[in-house]
C-alpha cells in the first residue's frame, strides 16, 4: 500500500485524478490489495484540488466497500472542494452525514460550510452556524469569521459584517486584509470606510485595489470629493497598485462636487512618472466633463488636444508639443479620444457660442476614426 500512495500521490500533486481514482480502483481487483484510509485520502485530495467534488464525495462515500471508517482529513478535504463549488446544500448534507456517524466537525468543517454559505449570501445561515460552532465549544479561526462577515458585506448585511469585526477582536484574534475588505464600504458610511482603512494601514496590513476602489466608489456616491483625494493620495502612500478606474472614480467625485481644478490636477498627476496610476481614455474625459460643468471651455479643449495626432495639431497650425526626455513615452502612453471625448469638447464650445473651435474640433473626428452620432450634430 506505500508503493501505492507514492505513485497515487505523485498523481494527486499533478492534479491527475482519474489516476489516483484508477489506482484505488485497481489495488483489490488486480493486486488483492486492499486500500487503506491513506490510499483513499489521497484519492479523495487529488478530486478535491482538481475540482471534482463530485467525485470526491464519491470516493468518500466508497470506504465502507473497503471496510474502512472515514476521518475528519477525507471529509473535509472533500467538503473543501464541495464548499469553492458553493453547493452548499450538499455540504449541510454532508456534515450531518458525518454526525450519524458519529464523526465530530471540527473548525475545518465548519470553515467548508461557512464558505459554502457565504458564496450564495446566505448570511443568516453563517451566523447560525457560526453561533452552533460556539455551543459546540469549538473556536472558530479568522478564516471561519472572514467567511460570515464576507457573506453578510455581499447580502448587504453591513451590521452584522461590522459586528463581526469585533467579535474577531473578542476572540482574541487579529483581522487581517480579508476582515478589513469585507466591512469596507457600507452604504452612506463613508466616514466609517476612511476610518476602517486607515486602521487597517496603522495595523501594517497590506490592503488591496479593491478595498481602495469600494471606499472610493462610497466617497463618489456620497459626494465628497476631498475625502476621495485623500484616500487616494492614502493609497499612493501605501504603494498600492491602482489601476485606472480607481482614477477614474477620484475624477468622477471631483466631477460631482463641481471640483474641476481636483480633477485636472489628478489628470496632470497621472501623467507624471511613477505616478502610481495611469489614466485611459475614461480619465481624460472625466476631466473634461468636469470643465464642461463648470463652464470652463477652454480647459476642456486643452484636454483633448492632448489625445489628438500631432500631425492633426499642425495642420490646424497648433503648436506642437515640446520635446523632452519623456515626451515620446508620454505620447505612447496617451489614449485616443473617443466619440465622448469630442461630444463632451464639443458640447463645451456650444454652452458658450464658440463656433470655429467647433468646427476645428468636428473636423479633427476623422483623423482619429471616430464617427460623429446625432448628440454631435
Amino acid at each position: 500500500t506505500k508503493a501505492f500512495a507514492m505513485v497515487a500521490r505523485a498523481g494527486a500533486t499533478q492534479r491527475r485524478w482519474e489516476l489516483a481514482l484508477a489506482l484505488l480502483e485497481c489495488m483489490p481487483t488486480r493486486y488483492g490489495i486492499s486500500p487503506n484510509i491513506i490510499n483513499v485520502n489521497i484519492a479523495i485530495s487529488a478530486c478535491a484540488d482538481s475540482s471534482h467534488w463530485a467525485w470526491a464525495l464519491d470516493v468518500l462515500g466508497s470506504m465502507q466497500r473497503f471496510r474502512l471508517t472515514p476521518d475528519l482529513v477525507g471529509s473535509n478535504k472533500a467538503l473543501g472542494a464541495v464548499a469553492r463549488a458553493s453547493q452548499w446544500a450538499v455540504v449541510v448534507a454532508a456534515v450531518e452525514s458525518m454526525r450519524a456517524s458519529d464523526l465530530t466537525p471540527d473548525v475545518f468543517t465548519l470553515a467548508a460550510v461557512l464558505r459554502a454559505h457565504a458564496g450564495v449570501h446566505l448570511w443568516r445561515e453563517t451566523l447560525c452556524w457560526l453561533e452552533e460552532a460556539r455551543l459546540m465549544e469549538l473556536s472558530p479561526d479568522l478564516v471561519c469569521f472572514n467567511a460570515t462577515a464576507a457573506a453578510c458585506s455581499k447580502a448587504g448585511a453591513w451590521a452584522a459584517a461590522l459586528a463581526l469585526l469585533q467579535d474577531i477582536r473578542d476572540a482574541g484574534l487579529q483581522p487581517d486584509v480579508v476582515s478589513y475588505g469585507s466591512v469596507v464600504g457600507a452604504p452612506r458610511q463613508w466616514r466609517l470606510s476612511l476610518a476602517l482603512l486607515e486602521e487597517a494601514w496603522l495595523c501594517r496590513l497590506a490592503l488591496n485595489q479593491q478595498s481602495y476602489g469600494v471606499a472610493l466608489a462610497e466617497c463618489k456616491e456620497s459626494s465628497q470629493w476631498r475625502a476621495a483625494l485623500a484616500l487616494l493620495q492614502q493609497a499612493l502612500t501605501a504603494r498600492v497598485d491602482l489601476d485606472a478606474l480607481a482614477l477614474n472614480v477620484a475624477m468622477s467625485a471631483c466631477e460631482s462636487g463641481s471640483s474641476w481644478e481636483s480633477a485636472i490636477a489628478l489628470l496632470q498627476q497621472a501623467q507624471g512618472a511613477n505616478s502610481g496610476f495611469a489614466a485611459d481614455v475614461a480619465s481624460f474625459n472625466t476631466a473634461m466633463l468636469a470643465c464642461k460643468g463648470a463652464h470652463e471651455w477652454r480647459h476642456a479643449i486643452a484636454i483633448l488636444l492632448l489625445m489628438l495626432r500631432p500631425e492633426f495639431l499642425e495642420v490646424l497650425g497648433l503648436p506642437l508639443p515640446k520635446e523632452d526626455p519623456s515626451s515620446q513615452q508620454r505620447e505612447r502612453s496617451l489614449p485616443s479620444p473617443d466619440l465622448i471625448s469630442f461630444n463632451t469638447a464639443l458640447g463645451a464650445c456650444d454652452d458658450i457660442g464658440a463656433w470655429k473651435a467647433a468646427l476645428a474640433l468636428f473636423g479633427a473626428m476623422p483623423y482619429h476614426s471616430v464617427v460623429p452620432d446625432t448628440c454631435t450634430y
